[in-house]
């Protein structure tokens, strides 16, 4: 599907909060969120609720390597 294409719709950020609750209530799921702009995320999205864990993730140099 096109991003341009009619059939695409937007999800609200009321929508996305309640699917990651319901998400958040089953046990034995994990739920990975990947972003490289955390700053422009919606607070909401990354509150301590919603998110256990943060990890920084930096690009590998020699000394990581090795």
């Amino acid at each position: 599907v096109s991003l341009n294409s009619p059939a695409t719709k937007k999800v609200s950020l009321l929508t996305l909060l309640n699917v990651l609750d319901s998400l958040t209530l089953s046990k034995g799921r994990l739920l990975i969120i990947i972003t490289n702009y955390i700053k422009r995320l919606d607070l909401a999205l990354v509150r301590p609720s919603c998110v256990d864990l943060k990890l920084e993730l930096y690009l590998a140099n020699k000394d990581i390597i090795n």
